[in-house]
Parts: C-alpha cells; sequence; structure tokens
C-alpha cells in the first residue's frame, strides 16, 4: 500500500492518493492478471528480495521502461553516461531528508570501456592474422 500527500499536512485543501501495488513477474497481461488474482491483498509476513533479485529488476525497470517524454531533475540520455554529471534518486525518505543515490563509479565505467576497445582491438588482431594465414609454431 503506498500514501502519497504533501509534506506540509497543515493545509485546508490536502489531497490524500491512497494507491495499491502487487508485484508480478510475468510479463504477459493474461499471467499478470491470474498472479494479481491469486496474490494475496497484505502479506502475511515481510517479503524479501535478495540483492540480485533487486539489482535485476532494477536493470529490467531502466531497460524495458517506458521512455518519458517530460524532463525532470535525474534525466540523462546515453551520451551523457560516460560523464556522470547527474545520479540516478534511488530511495527517498517521506519522514526526513534521508536520500539514497545511484552514483555512477568512473574507475569501473572508464575501466570497463578501456577492456571493451581492447577485447575489440584483440579480436581484429586475431581474426586478420587466421585470415592471412599466420599460425604460432607448436613446440
Amino acid at each position: 500500500l503506498e500514501i502519497s500527500t504533501d509534506r506540509i499536512i497543515n493545509q485546508e485543501a490536502t489531497v490524500w492518493n491512497v494507491e495499491e501495488h502487487r508485484f508480478t513477474k510475468s510479463v504477459e497481461k493474461d499471467q499478470q492478471a491470474r498472479e494479481i488474482a491469486q496474490s494475496e491483498m497484505i502479506p502475511l509476513e515481510p517479503t524479501h528480495l535478495s540483492f540480485w533479485t533487486k539489482f535485476t529488476e532494477l536493470q529490467l525497470k531502466m531497460l524495458m521502461g517506458k521512455a518519458e517524454e517530460m524532463e525532470h531533475k535525474y534525466s540523462t540520455e546515453p551520451i551523457e553516461w560516460p560523464f556522470m554529471d547527474k545520479n540516478v534518486a534511488y530511495w527517498m525518505s517521506p519522514n526526513s531528508n534521508a536520500q539514497i543515490h545511484l552514483l555512477g563509479n568512473p574507475v569501473i565505467w572508464y575501466l570497463g570501456t578501456l577492456s571493451v576497445f581492447g577485447y575489440s582491438a584483440l579480436l581484429v588482431f586475431y581474426l586478420l592474422r587466421r585470415r592471412r594465414g599466420w599460425f604460432d609454431l607448436t613446440t
């Protein structure tokens, strides 16, 4: 259950928005409807997702999510990713100013990019050797 409201609660016209969210793992609409119908309204015990489940969910949402047309504070284009000027707001506390942001790691980003180029160069080098008939001597 998710409840969203304004942070300033002492107003004459405060609007409350109460929504229900159910997590389904299926992609097909028919299967999702069956899973939602079979699922409990409120879990009887706490649900715990492993790190890899959370990581996979985040990656799939980034790759398969709808492309939002509207700009916002944390939106970026793929060309901006190597420069890591902006971060991703992953979680914000409703009670305080606590926040968790996903930050880019320049060491991993640049080493990963360099390794892709290095692997591509080695692949081209070995394919050219094979095409020209150059083989290492066996002892």
